[in-house]
């Protein structure tokens, strides 16, 4: 999926879950409930991995100082390094809280009891995001940067996930000039957010943002239930590879649990959106005409000829190259490409 993941919805959590546990494993699974406090005390993680996954200090700054001015009490909090200290410091400072940065004082066993007291965990896409959903802990996920929330968001149910709506978040790596999916990431917009959610006030609509719920299917997966912000096209597109590739890997095992989804979704894309029905039929002939090259000359596809095609089939194109590529074009390899274009051409049809 690497620069590929734009219209993936699947968490990858279930990716590796789905190579070896059954779906009614997956289905019948619960999760330590995000723990419910009224101490006013918030938590205010300021590191990531990459500097582009994370808010600059000066918003770390004006989003503590919002929140204290609404009667909490922000902490800020950071891994061990010396540079996340850093950040923790001088955004405590700027918001006049020098004494509020705990950054790099806790062993991970510490830092989960200390989250354990906190009405809410308000953090990046990083590490401590997904271990302190795990126990229970509310976690607010500020999505920015080369992230993708429907793969790499806190994975237990019942967290909350604040995205920007720009066509391009959810990338692999930037290419802009700046970063556009940081741009309406306000803090005190945010904390004005944070406040009505804690209060169980109506959620005010944020420009240029999305949030979402964490939740589950009816099948177990991973699932964005949008709460607040205007719904895109995007979705639909998401939707249909999702339950396309979910029906055609569990069809193999004759499983149908999916079927009904796939057909929903694809009925629901083309309907919406004609042309784009149009764009995937033209695209499913080029490759049929690829595939019987590749069958009558014995060829081989270029590396990265799936890059040829238009970025909404190329989950499909991805895959097929992969697939043929990672059994060298074995017999067995084409007519399960053969298979899956099928599937395909099927699903066009509905």
């Amino acid at each position: 999926m690497t620069h590929n993941n734009h219209y993936n919805k699947f968490h990858w959590a279930d990716l590796n879950a789905l190579d070896s546990i059954p779906l009614e494993s997956l289905q019948q699974h619960t999760w330590k409930k995000p723990h419910q406090l009224s101490k006013g005390r918030i938590g205010l993680f300021v590191g990531a991995s990459d500097k582009a996954k994370r808010p600059d200090i000066q918003f770390w700054a004006e989003l503590g100082l919002s929140l204290a001015k609404k009667g909490y009490q922000p902490v800020f909090l950071g891994g061990p390094s010396q540079e996340e200290q850093e950040i923790a410091y001088e955004a405590a400072k700027l918001a006049t809280m020098p004494q509020g940065s705990l950054a790099g004082r806790f062993s991970i066993f510490e830092l989960v009891t200390f989250l354990q007291t906190l009405d809410l965990f308000i953090c990046p896409d990083t590490g401590p995001m997904h271990l302190a959903a795990l126990q229970g802990i509310p976690t607010f996920n500020l999505s920015v940067g080369h992230v993708h929330p429907w793969e790499t968001g806190p994975y237990q149910p019942d967290h909350y996930i604040l995205r920007s709506s720009v066509s391009c978040s959810g990338c692999w790596q930037c290419t802009k000039e700046t970063q556009l999916c940081k741009k309406a990431f306000i803090p005190s917009r945010i904390a004005s957010l944070v406040h009505s959610h804690l209060q169980n006030n109506n959620l005010p609509d944020l420009p240029g943002l999305l949030l979402y719920k964490t939740g589950r299917t009816q099948e177990g997966l991973y699932q964005l239930e949008n709460i607040c912000g205007s719904k895109n096209y995007h979705n639909l597109q998401g939707d249909f590879w999702r339950y396309f590739f979910a029906n055609h890997l569990f069809q193999l095992q004759n499983e149908v649990l999916f079927f009904e989804k796939k057909t929903q979704s694809a009925i629901t894309l083309f309907s919406t959106l004609p042309k784009m029905h149009q764009a995937l039929k033209k695209a499913h002939l080029s490759l049929l005409k690829e595939m019987l090259l590749i069958n009558k000359k014995n060829k081989m596809l270029e590396r990265g000829a799936w890059k040829e095609y238009p970025p909404i089939i190329r989950p499909l194109t991805s895959y097929m190259q992969l697939l043929l590529e990672n059994d060298n074009y074995s017999a067995q390899a084409k007519e399960n490409t053969l298979r899956l274009l099928e599937d395909f051409g099927n699903t066009l049809s509905l």
